[in-house]
């Protein structure tokens, strides 16, 4: 395990930087959580993390991260393929290799990348990040949510129970809202968030 790690330390810091992003990128969702590959390219699209390169668009680009990702095994097949027009097989969605979704985290969350909202919280200390993630099992406290600094915030991901106050007038920066793991969203809701969120480029339902 100690020299998969080593290998990854020094094949990150090898990598080109848009690379670099999209696999510190995987650390948002949980472990064994199945990603669907249309909902990533287009969050890393969204983020601006695919930029035209010559004949390639942007999709394009985020296909070439993808492939990346799965030619190294950094993310995996799960269990079912499907088979696309052109009669060819393709993977539709993916998982995070289980060896090194750890590391991974570990390095998100080292470069403050990441904010991640887990079980019970302290809801005096001040949190930072570019993505903020919360939990299904965290406990929906409305004054920790309160304490974040959402200045440099550029997605916000939420698993399980959705709450009107996880949307603030302070997200002027949010690029991604996904809540294709979310239950509870209200139309009252999705208005709100048209309203605060005018740079929000990327909704997941």
């Amino acid at each position: 395990v100690e020299g998969i790690f080593s290998w990854l330390n020094s094949y990150i810091h090898a990598c080109p930087d848009f690379l670099k992003r999209s696999i510190l990128y995987l650390s948002i969702f949980p472990q064994y959580q199945i990603i669907r590959r249309r909902r990533l390219v287009m969050r890393w699209i969204a983020e601006s993390y695919c930029k035209n390169a010559g004949d390639s668009s942007e999709e394009g680009s985020g296909e070439f991260s993808f492939s990346r990702l799965v030619s190294t095994d950094i993310v995996q097949q799960p269990q079912h393929l499907v088979t696309d027009v052109l009669g060819s097989r393709r993977m539709v969605s993916c998982q995070v290799n289980d060896l090194l979704n750890g590391y991974i985290i570990s390095r998100a969350m080292e470069e403050n990348l990441v904010l991640q909202l887990k079980g019970t919280c302290s809801p005096t200390i001040q949190r930072t990040g570019r993505h903020l993630v919360i939990d299904s099992s965290w406990d929906r406290d409305r004054i920790v949510i309160a304490n974040i600094d959402f200045s440099r915030l550029r997605s916000l991901t939420v698993f399980g129970k959705w709450e009107s106050f996880f949307i603030s007038a302070r997200m002027k920066v949010l690029r991604v809202l996904d809540l294709e793991n979310t239950v509870g969203v209200t139309d009252k809701d999705l208005e709100q968030m048209a309203k605060l969120l005018v740079r929000l480029r990327y909704l997941s339902l």
